[in-house]
């Protein structure tokens, strides 16, 4: 399979070899308390960039399967595509002063959305709740949550070959 194929299987879509699964039969319960068992917001805080590799270990340390962390990756994805989408409405709704207190580019909104559901639903519901948190949040957003998926799936497949 070529770079970007993508290949499509029930509910299993596989694209760079790296398998996209449905969340059909779990509750949303079970995803977000692994993410918060990770504790992003203390290991983004204490370890900065590397954060990710912090997230890597523990889910290969957990003994997750590549499927398993395809289908919690696929969960944060979600819920960080709510999150995203919200701070955009939220900002299209501000008046002129307020956007401009904003200073994150869409990727930086990524980022920041990302490490809004790393932090937990606790989080994610209080931003929600108080979008003017994303204020101060913008400045304190590290790294993006969910590239320590894509490692660990690195890792594991390597590890297979």
């Amino acid at each position: 399979m070529k770079m970007n194929e993508s290949l499509s299987n029930d509910n299993n879509i596989i694209i760079n070899n790296i398998p996209f699964v449905s969340n059909l039969n779990i509750g949303e319960n079970y995803y977000w308390n692994i993410i918060e068992d990770m504790k992003w917001f203390y290991i983004s805080r204490d370890y900065g960039y590397e954060a990710n590799d912090k997230v890597a270990q523990y889910l290969i340390e957990r003994n997750y399967t590549v499927e398993e962390i395809a289908k919690i990756h696929n969960f944060v994805v979600e819920q960080r595509e709510i999150v995203k989408n919200f701070i955009c409405g939220f900002l299209r709704g501000c008046p002129k002063h307020e956007k401009e207190m904003y200073k994150l580019s869409d990727d930086g909104t990524w980022d920041l959305s990302s490490h809004i559901v790393g932090m937990g639903k606790q989080m994610v519901d209080l931003v929600l709740g108080n979008p003017d948190l994303i204020f101060t949040l913008q400045k304190i957003k590290i790294e993006n949550f969910e590239y320590g998926f894509d490692k660990a799936i690195f890792e594991l497949q390597k590890i297979d070959e």
